[in-house]
């Protein structure tokens, strides 16, 4: 069964690159994508790059992933965003997007009838994450920032974090996962929507086992778990 992301489609087996269109209203983004269809039926990740367009790190590092999937030896499939905020990547524009001054990361699951930001999110969440049983959203420090690498997830409706996620986030080499409901952003909405999700903030990763966590509450104090 073919996988269709836009006029991009993927036949069993293959990998297909190209570009969608995006409209948000005053003007039109082009997203680089990359969708590796595997050659047998399975499940569907998800992964973004370059949500905050001077967050250099991750758009590399997408890159590089996606040239060493072989759809031969795969099933199911995996969808990558190499670019996810196209003008604040070209204007060297750190946090927001500079056609509105918003934040993507606090604009999910987004309007279709709202700003361009919103419009942008909305976009990523209908043809992206809301089709992905997994989903991976990858960061660095931006621009004016030095981060320590770290993991991040959100609790559920339930205020519960999703033991699948905290599996997911062990897969990581980075020394902590932190636990925050920040409202708006990628895993936030992700969590809401009840499928399973992590934001990795690193500058390398590999396999590694388990980490410290810390909570943040809704007043963002910390407590570790």
């Amino acid at each position: 069964m073919t996988y269709i992301l836009g006029e991009l489609v993927a036949q069993p087996g293959s990998q297909v690159r190209g570009n969608c269109l995006v409209s948000l209203g005053t003007s039109t983004v082009s997203l680089p994508m990359v969708i590796t269809h595997g050659s047998a039926p399975g499940p569907v990740l998800a992964i973004t790059a370059g949500i905050h367009g001077g967050e250099y790190v991750p758009m590399v590092a997408a890159r590089q992933f996606v040239r060493e999937l072989d759809p031969a030896l795969m099933r199911g499939t995996i969808v990558v965003s190499l670019q996810s905020s196209p003008v604040a990547f070209e204007q060297r524009m750190a946090f927001v997007n500079p056609l509105d001054g918003k934040n993507l990361n606090r604009s999910f699951p987004g309007d279709p009838q709202g700003g361009p930001t919103a419009r942008l999110a909305a976009w990523l969440w209908e043809n992206l994450l809301a089709r992905a049983d997994y989903y991976v959203d990858c960061h660095c420090g931006d621009l004016p920032e030095a981060l320590d690498p770290f993991t991040g997830a959100s609790p559920g409706p339930d205020g519960v974090l999703d033991e699948r996620a905290r599996a997911m986030a062990d897969c990581f080499d980075v020394p902590r996962l932190i636990v925050d409901p920040l409202a708006g952003s990628t895993i936030r909405a992700a969590a809401l929507a009840l499928f399973t999700f992590i934001s990795i903030t690193a500058n390398c990763c590999s396999v590694r086992g388990g980490r410290p966590i810390v909570f943040l509450g809704g007043d963002g104090s910390a407590f570790g778990g």
